[in-house]
């Protein structure tokens, strides 16, 4: 076990080697005031090894079964539930998190974080659907939940989104280009610092009373391309500039294929959902953790990553 002290409330997380799972393993452990069990595919990997090492106890653990996942949420007080559709697809996303719902159901689970997306409607955005049709299952299950909204990461910005190092045409200078091209420069859309989510679940544990059957719409910064890119040059003194892009243009990258698709009708859902819709809670988001890291500070750190 993570601690000989069994005062400890014992806390399951999913994907403990991953981003959000990793985040939410390391910000619990510095509370102590949790054991921590990480549950992962792969429990002799350098990742995984590596959170044994941080006092971590680490199981084998399949989302396609319940009963490996019943085993790995036995006498846990609360679980951390997270998905990845970019790998698994919509569908085995949906199940994988009802799986979950009804291992930790079965293990009487006391308080089960489901990180999740708004559903989309007519707009059918298939990676916002498939987790909130788990969130759906989660509240008809009768668990005590909490339901936290993530957003975009900044973190996109350091791998598939890495900014591209143009030629301007005209004056034969150098510039960077962020590769965002599922949204138009001067739409916003909800960000935040992937690796501090954290933070907020540390608090959702930490404080039941306030956040127990309740959801958490994270929004540390809403962007656009155009004010991320200005950011990025006063920080990094490089010439970095949005994906100029049109409507237009954007609806003809969907034959590229359903992953193009899905990222249309994501484009979508920013335009139809502005800040002053209330689809995100900033106030709140800030309220829980003040010292969120904005894209200017995450620059500011990570520029040689992002640019490099």
């Amino acid at each position: 076990m993570a601690t000989n002290n069994a005062a400890l409330r014992l806390i399951a997380v999913t994907g403990a080697t991953g981003l959000q799972g990793g985040s939410v393993v390391r910000h619990l452990l510095e509370t102590g005031q949790f054991q921590l069990r990480g549950l992962t595919r792969s429990p002799d990997s350098d990742s995984a090894t590596e959170l044994v090492g941080l006092g971590v106890e680490v199981v084998r653990a399949e989302l396609d079964d319940v009963q490996s996942l019943r085993e790995a949420f036995r006498g846990c007080y609360g679980v951390y539930g997270v998905t990845n559709c970019w790998e698994h697809g919509w569908d085995a996303e949906t199940r994988h998190g009802k799986n979950m719902v009804d291992a930790a159901k079965a293990e009487r689970v006391k308080h089960f974080v489901w990180s999740t997306m708004e559903h989309s409607g007519e707009l059918d955005i298939w990676h916002f659907d498939s987790k909130a049709r788990v969130n759906d299952y989660l509240l008809d299950s009768g668990l005590g939940r909490t339901s936290i909204y993530t957003a975009a990461y900044y973190e996109n910005f350091e791998k598939q989104l890495r900014p591209s190092r143009r030629t301007d045409p005209k004056s034969g200078e150098t510039f960077y280009e962020l590769n965002f091209n599922a949204i138009l420069p001067d739409s916003k859309f909800f960000a935040f610092c992937g690796t501090e989510i954290g933070s907020w679940v540390t608090q959702v544990f930490l404080y039941p009373d306030r956040y127990l059957d309740r959801d958490i719409k994270l929004v540390v910064e809403w962007l656009t391309t155009r004010e991320m890119a200005a950011a990025a040059s006063r920080v990094t003194g490089l010439d970095v500039r949005p994906r100029e892009c049109t409507v237009q243009e954007l609806e003809k990258t969907q034959e590229q294929g359903e992953i193009f698709v899905d990222l249309y009708r994501m484009t979508r859902y920013y335009i139809t959902h502005p800040p002053e819709t209330g689809v995100r809670d900033q106030a709140e988001t800030l309220q829980m953790f003040p010292k969120a890291s904005t894209w200017e500070d995450y620059v500011r750190k990570h520029g040689r990553d992002i640019f490099g």
